[in-house]
């Protein structure tokens, strides 16, 4: 592990323990919370879905945070979302949901707080605003960030994305990964805020069909 990967562990984990702390966790399982996340999110067969996905998610948290009306509900959400991820699984969404509330429902969070948590993982799998909460837009916008970074950063995601589905040969992943593109293409907008469809909409849009051209 560089020193740079260490730093950013560090950084991380004492992130996690504040943010456990203030939701009311126990220290055991703010343990052993951390354990399952660096289990999880640095697994072999990560290249894109680790804990750089996360901290680059909790970065533009920290940015929005002024406008978000649940900050730690939305933070929380960050860090489990994508917790479980087996490409040739399906449900991991609700798996994710399933293993937050497994911690999250020893904190001292209202039920309020644990529905928006499950609800909010479970809405990544689509990418829609599927239920009524006001701070969903932005989980799903930090999610597809990197659909609208420059080129150079986006043709390095879908390297790392090829990589985390090479167990499927070309003529499955190429047609798979051509309708979610398509189906991105499709949509009126392909982010919910204003600030992401301003800053990211146009740059997305013109990555997704770069993309879509080499498939």
């Amino acid at each position: 592990m560089s020193l740079i990967e260490s730093k950013l562990l560090a950084t991380l984990q004492e992130n996690w323990r504040e943010l456990a702390k203030q939701v009311g966790l126990a220290e055991n399982l703010i343990s052993e919370s951390w354990a399952e996340i660096v289990r999880a999110y640095q697994s072999a067969e990560r290249y894109y879905h680790d804990l750089n996905h996360i901290s680059d998610m909790l970065m533009l948290w920290e940015q929005h945070r002024a406008d978000l009306q649940h900050p730690k509900i939305l933070a929380l959400c960050i860090w489990f979302h994508d917790i479980v991820y087996q490409v040739d699984r399906k449900g991991n969404e609700q798996k994710s949901a399933e293993r937050a509330l497994h911690y999250l429902e020893q904190s001292e969070l209202s039920a309020t707080a644990l529905t928006q948590v499950y609800q909010s993982i479970l809405a990544t799998q689509d990418h829609q605003l599927s239920f009524d909460y006001p701070d969903l837009a932005y989980l799903l916008d930090f999610d597809l960030a990197v659909l609208g970074r420059d080129w150079e950063r986006y043709l390095e995601y879908t390297h790392q994305i090829r990589k985390e589905y090479s167990i499927y040969p070309d003529e499955l992943y190429r047609p798979g990964r051509r309708k979610v593109l398509e189906h991105f293409l499709t949509r009126e907008n392909l982010y919910f805020t204003a600030f992401a469809q301003e800053e990211w909409e146009s740059q997305a849009r013109f990555n997704l069909k770069m993309e879509l051209s080499s498939l």
